[in-house]
């Protein structure tokens, strides 16, 4: 009886193919669910098209590593929702910062200085703008004084809505979303919590919001200098295109081509720095912390490519500052 049972699993181990047990390990991993078998197949093949992905980026022995995340199965389609960053409302633009060129200029981590908050999740809502936004108004309310605080995306989300506004999870625009909160004060998130879904701007979670934006600039264009010494004020809003594989499977080391420049993300900038002689702008993305570097992703400062490595400095990127 004990040979036969050996017999039958090992039977059973030849009939399941390496496929199969990476697909069935990646579901126990991220808890998936599947309604039926046609649903379990065509999640699988849509995994196994993007692992073999995943092989030809890590053969290309450039400086990022690339893996499996809780994306793996998703169309392309579903994970463009995400994706909420709309360049189009763009109707004016802002006042662009002035800034000295430093060579010296030294590498900051805004992580470093306590004024980054944990990594977030969206959820399915294309509100990545009004994450980018909370990033740096938390980050510039640390710098004028004040604790580190989460502040509001459904805030964001529910009330800066409507024409000429922000749309809510079908996307937005940071600079939008900084004109808002001139003239309304933004609740803290313990106050608004976030719900990745458009809902109706509930007045009563805002009273005693206190945070408002004084005045908020852009970076000029294009431009290294110009980014690293707005840096040195504080994290940035800044916008990429984050459609591709390169960005979606990313995981370690430093990003450098395979995103493409035609921006669709709200990230933050909290910093850069260096290492084996590659400069980077250091991320935070707001899809949870087991996406990519826990929560963040290194984008190589790119001395050939003007508009920088996922179009980082093309947006252009944004900085407030609160009272």
């Amino acid at each position: 009886m004990h040979t036969f049972a050996l017999a039958l699993v090992a039977a059973v181990a030849s009939a399941v193919n390496v496929d199969d047990v990476k697909f069935i390990n990646f579901v126990a991993v991220h808890n998936k669910q599947f309604a039926s078998t046609e649903e379990f197949n065509f999640r699988k093949s849509i995994f196994e098209q993007t692992d073999a992905e995943i092989e030809e980026l890590n053969s290309m022995n450039s400086t990022s590593v690339h893996g499996h995340n809780k994306f793996s199965d998703w169309t392309h389609e579903e994970y463009k929702v995400l994706l909420g960053y709309k360049q189009e409302l763009r109707t004016e633009e802002n006042t662009v910062a002035s800034f000295d060129v430093n060579a010296d200029a030294s590498p900051v981590d805004w992580r470093d200085h306590g004024a980054v908050t944990a990594v977030k999740d969206q959820g399915q809502c294309g509100s990545c703008w009004s994450f980018s936004t909370t990033g740096a108004l938390e980050g510039a309310h640390v710098i004028a004084g004040g604790a580190l605080t989460a502040f509001s995306e459904s805030q964001f989300v529910d009330c800066d809505y409507g024409l000429l506004k922000n749309m809510g999870c079908n996307g937005g625009l940071m600079d939008k979303a900084f004109k808002y909160a001139e003239k309304s004060a933004i609740a803290t998130e313990e106050a608004y919590p976030y719900v990745a879904k458009k809902g109706s701007c509930d007045s009563s979670k805002l009273t005693g919001a206190t945070l408002k934006v004084s005045s908020y600039e852009d970076v000029k264009k294009n431009d290294v200098d110009a980014m690293k010494a707005m840096l040195a004020k504080g994290p940035v809003a800044v916008a990429i295109e984050a459609d591709q594989k390169a960005f979606q499977t990313y995981t370690t080391g430093v990003l450098s081509s395979g995103c493409g420049t035609s921006l669709d993300h709200g990230v933050l900038c909290v910093g850069w720095g260096s290492e084996n002689n590659q400069e980077f702008w250091i991320v935070k993305n707001s899809w949870g912390p087991s996406w990519g570097d826990a929560g963040f992703i290194k984008l190589a400062i790119a001395s050939d490519a003007a508009e920088g490595t996922c179009g980082i400095l093309s947006g252009p990127p944004s900085q407030p500052v609160t009272n």
